[in-house]
């Protein structure tokens, strides 16, 4: 996996709040906006496909 380098600019209360988490867990404040990001990622992709397989668990039982 190539890494690639970014550069952002944020208020400096989030800046603290990020500051803050990463101090809490013991991480960097860069493992921690990437989790975050992840997060964001995996809620975007995965969570809107809930609803299809829901339907779709639906009629597998109703086939039983």
């Amino acid at each position: 996996m190539t890494l690639k380098r970014m550069s952002i600019k944020i208020s400096e209360e989030l800046y603290d709040y990020i500051s803050a988490e990463a101090e809490r867990e013991g991480l960097s404040r860069n493992a921690v906006i990437i989790f975050a990001l992840n997060n964001y990622k995996t809620q975007n992709t995965v969570v809107p496909g809930m609803e299809t397989m829901k339907q779709l668990l639906e009629k597998l039982e109703n086939a039983k």
